[in-house]
Protein backbone atom coordinates (compact mmCIF):
# COMPACT_ATOMS: atom_id res chain seq x y z
CA UNK A 1 0.00 0.00 0.00
CA UNK A 2 0.84 3.23 -0.69
CA UNK A 3 -0.38 7.01 0.15
CA UNK A 4 1.00 10.64 -1.33
CA UNK A 5 1.85 13.17 1.55
CA UNK A 6 2.10 17.06 0.57
CA UNK A 7 5.41 18.17 2.04
CA UNK A 8 6.00 22.10 2.08
CA UNK A 9 6.56 22.81 -1.90
CA UNK A 10 7.62 18.65 -1.95
CA UNK A 11 5.23 15.45 -2.42
CA UNK A 12 6.69 12.35 -0.23
CA UNK A 13 5.65 8.67 -0.97
CA UNK A 14 5.03 6.76 2.06
CA UNK A 15 4.70 2.57 1.20
CA UNK A 16 4.44 -0.02 3.29
CA UNK A 17 4.54 -3.95 2.82
CA UNK A 18 5.21 -7.31 4.73
CA UNK A 19 8.65 -7.22 2.86
CA UNK A 20 10.83 -4.42 2.18
CA UNK A 21 10.53 -6.04 -1.94
CA UNK A 22 6.85 -5.18 -1.19
CA UNK A 23 7.47 -1.82 0.19
CA UNK A 24 9.88 -0.82 -2.59
CA UNK A 25 7.38 -2.18 -5.03
CA UNK A 26 4.71 0.01 -3.70
CA UNK A 27 6.79 3.24 -3.90
CA UNK A 28 7.19 2.31 -7.56
CA UNK A 29 3.36 2.19 -8.06
CA UNK A 30 3.20 5.76 -5.77
CA UNK A 31 5.60 7.25 -8.18
CA UNK A 32 3.28 6.86 -11.02
CA UNK A 33 0.41 8.04 -9.64
CA UNK A 34 2.71 11.10 -8.90
CA UNK A 35 3.06 11.30 -12.53
CA UNK A 36 -0.08 10.28 -14.21
CA UNK A 37 -2.46 11.97 -10.97
CA UNK A 38 -4.58 8.89 -10.75
CA UNK A 39 -3.66 6.61 -7.16
CA UNK A 40 -5.33 3.52 -9.27
CA UNK A 41 -2.28 2.88 -11.55
CA UNK A 42 -3.70 -0.80 -11.83
CA UNK A 43 -6.36 0.91 -14.73
CA UNK A 44 -4.13 2.20 -16.60
CA UNK A 45 -4.32 0.18 -18.85
CA UNK A 46 -3.27 -3.38 -20.03
CA UNK A 47 0.59 -3.50 -20.70
CA UNK A 48 2.57 -2.96 -23.23
CA UNK A 49 6.28 -3.85 -22.70
CA UNK A 50 8.44 -5.49 -20.34
CA UNK A 51 10.66 -3.44 -17.85
CA UNK A 52 13.76 -4.82 -16.58
CA UNK A 53 16.70 -3.41 -14.95
CA UNK A 54 19.18 -3.81 -12.22
CA UNK A 55 20.67 -1.39 -9.63
CA UNK A 56 23.68 -1.67 -7.56
CA UNK A 57 24.54 0.63 -4.62
CA UNK A 58 26.46 0.13 -1.16
CA UNK A 59 23.44 0.82 0.75
CA UNK A 60 19.55 0.73 0.89
CA UNK A 61 18.67 4.85 1.36
CA UNK A 62 20.82 4.68 -2.21
CA UNK A 63 19.06 1.72 -3.44
CA UNK A 64 15.58 3.67 -3.04
CA UNK A 65 17.03 6.81 -4.19
CA UNK A 66 18.67 4.94 -7.55
CA UNK A 67 15.69 2.62 -7.79
CA UNK A 68 12.82 5.60 -8.22
CA UNK A 69 15.11 7.75 -10.02
CA UNK A 70 15.59 4.91 -12.86
CA UNK A 71 12.18 4.72 -13.38
CA UNK A 72 11.65 8.30 -13.19
CA UNK A 73 14.52 8.34 -15.99
CA UNK A 74 12.55 5.84 -17.78
CA UNK A 75 9.33 8.08 -17.87
CA UNK A 76 11.46 11.30 -19.01
CA UNK A 77 13.42 9.29 -21.57
CA UNK A 78 10.98 6.48 -23.04
CA UNK A 79 7.72 7.99 -21.42
CA UNK A 80 7.15 4.69 -19.77
CA UNK A 81 5.19 4.35 -17.20
CA UNK A 82 5.48 1.13 -14.58
CA UNK A 83 2.75 -0.90 -13.80
CA UNK A 84 3.85 -3.06 -11.34
CA UNK A 85 5.77 -6.42 -11.11
CA UNK A 86 8.36 -7.86 -9.07
CA UNK A 87 10.84 -5.72 -7.16
CA UNK A 88 13.50 -8.08 -5.55
CA UNK A 89 16.58 -7.13 -3.05
CA UNK A 90 19.34 -8.82 -3.42
CA UNK A 91 22.81 -8.79 -1.44
CA UNK A 92 25.32 -8.46 -3.86
CA UNK A 93 29.39 -8.86 -3.62
CA UNK A 94 31.31 -6.51 -1.74
CA UNK A 95 28.67 -5.75 0.39
CA UNK A 96 26.90 -3.89 -2.24
CA UNK A 97 22.84 -4.11 -2.65
CA UNK A 98 21.12 -4.94 -5.28
CA UNK A 99 17.50 -4.28 -7.07
CA UNK A 100 16.29 -6.20 -9.76
CA UNK A 101 13.36 -5.45 -11.05
CA UNK A 102 10.62 -7.14 -13.43
CA UNK A 103 8.11 -5.65 -14.25
CA UNK A 104 5.56 -4.54 -16.84
CA UNK A 105 5.49 -0.58 -18.52
CA UNK A 106 3.13 1.45 -20.90
CA UNK A 107 3.98 4.27 -22.92
CA UNK A 108 2.59 7.37 -21.03
CA UNK A 109 -0.38 8.72 -22.97
CA UNK A 110 -1.73 11.82 -21.21
CA UNK A 111 -4.70 11.98 -22.69
CA UNK A 112 -5.33 8.35 -21.76
CA UNK A 113 -3.36 7.98 -18.40
CA UNK A 114 -3.98 11.92 -17.33
CA UNK A 115 -0.96 14.06 -16.37
CA UNK A 116 0.27 14.29 -12.96
CA UNK A 117 3.12 16.61 -11.83
CA UNK A 118 6.33 16.76 -12.97
CA UNK A 119 9.44 14.97 -10.98
CA UNK A 120 11.99 16.53 -10.94
CA UNK A 121 14.09 13.93 -8.08
CA UNK A 122 14.29 11.62 -6.09
CA UNK A 123 15.86 12.98 -2.69
CA UNK A 124 17.82 12.03 0.18
CA UNK A 125 15.94 14.25 2.47
CA UNK A 126 14.08 12.69 5.25
CA UNK A 127 14.44 9.47 3.53
CA UNK A 128 13.44 6.06 5.95
CA UNK A 129 13.48 2.94 4.82
CA UNK A 130 13.17 0.38 8.24
CA UNK A 131 11.19 -2.79 9.71
CA UNK A 132 8.26 -1.37 11.43
CA UNK A 133 5.33 -3.64 12.73
CA UNK A 134 5.35 -6.74 11.24
CA UNK A 135 6.27 -5.34 8.15
CA UNK A 136 8.78 -2.30 6.19
CA UNK A 137 7.90 1.19 5.89
CA UNK A 138 9.25 3.55 3.15
CA UNK A 139 8.94 7.35 3.13
CA UNK A 140 10.68 9.42 0.73
CA UNK A 141 10.75 12.44 -0.78
CA UNK A 142 10.25 13.71 -4.20
CA UNK A 143 11.31 16.94 -5.25
CA UNK A 144 8.56 18.83 -7.69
Amino acid sequence: MFRLVDHTADLAIEATGATRDEALAEAALGLTAVLTGREDVHRLGRPEREVRFVIETPDLDALVVAFLAELLWLHESEDILWLGGGVRVEEGAGGMLRAVAAGNGVVHDAARHGRGVEVKAVTYHGLQFKPEGPGWKLWVLLDI
